[in-house]
């Protein structure tokens, strides 16, 4: 995470690193009686930055609450920002992209590294691959319908050749109709 600091000295933007699942959150009094080690642990400060912050402690306080804020699963500030945060993301093209790359077999980690056009390429290639699969047809037309909304029928159909999409085990572009009639004739072979 980051947050830019301006205190006497230092004006930019510190990288303030987010402690892994198993490390966990000390209170203020700890890391304030172990500044020198949390600053050279936790931020990406250098040696002269963090003597300045050394001496002021109101403003290393205020760095301390925000690395406890920001990493304290336990409290409502972490959990309700993740939540918006997955909201946000999962009601883009791009959480759609990212739900079905997770899908197969790429870990959070390595897509999270992505930018936004590395994730759709990866999303297009990994598609046009093994297609795109969705369990009912009704979710297909919302997804059809608002990529059309959103880039308009030619770059839709353009989309949707690449990634080759298979609604309920049938490639997309067959209809109702001609599913039926397959089953049918299936049916009369049998």
């Amino acid at each position: 995470m980051k947050i830019y600091i301006e205190c006497k000295g230092i004006e930019r933007i510190v990288e303030i690193i987010d402690l892994k699942v198993l490390d966990f959150v000390k209170n203020e009094e700890f890391y304030l009686k172990n500044k020198k080690s949390f600053l050279e642990k936790y931020t990406d400060l250098n040696k002269e930055e963090r003597e300045i912050l050394y001496n002021n402690e109101d403003f290393l306080k205020e760095l301390i609450n925000f690395f406890i804020l920001n990493n304290n699963v336990e409290n409502k500030y972490l959990f309700e920002k993740s939540i918006n945060e997955f909201s946000v993301l999962n009601n883009t093209f791009l959480g759609f992209f990212f739900y079905n790359l997770l899908k197969k077999g790429y870990t959070f980690d390595e897509l999270s590294k992505k930018t936004n056009k590395d994730l759709l390429m990866l999303f297009l290639l990994e598609s046009s691959m093994k297609g795109l699969e969705f369990d009912k047809r009704d979710i297909f037309e919302t997804f059809k319908k608002a990529l059309i909304e959103n880039y308009g029928e030619e770059l839709t159909n353009k989309f949707l050749n690449i990634t080759r999409p298979v609604v309920e085990g049938n490639p997309y572009t067959k209809t109702e109709e001609e599913i039926f009639n397959d089953n049918l004739n299936e049916l009369r072979s049998l």
